[in-house]
């Protein structure tokens, strides 16, 4: 069991934590703490029919994968303040290794 222990949930990407881990973090959301590494504003050019600029694109994706990663472990019962999204541009993980 869990119970009363400390649980962190570390995440390169917003989402990766939410669709591996939410079954724990909701279980257990009073000793949780959930660290997402970046804002998730690379990969496929999803939303083209909204942004026409891929730098506009990927900085509006970004945005929104970062709020998801706040708000979802809130629906599972984590505190806010247990809560981080560090928001680093996905590329940048590379160069900081």
């Amino acid at each position: 069991s869990l119970k009363g222990k400390r649980i962190l949930i570390l995440s390169p990407h917003p989402d990766d934590a939410e669709i591996a881990a939410y079954g724990l973090y909701a279980s257990y959301p009073e000793n949780t703490y959930v660290v997402t590494v970046t804002a998730g504003d690379a990969g496929e050019f999803k939303y083209d029919e909204i942004y026409q600029d891929s730098l506009t694109h990927y900085l509006q994706k970004g945005k929104i994968r970062t709020w998801n990663s706040l708000t979802v472990p809130m629906l599972g019962g984590v505190k806010s303040e247990n809560i981080i999204n560090l928001g680093y541009f996905n590329e940048a993980l590379p160069t900081m290794y």
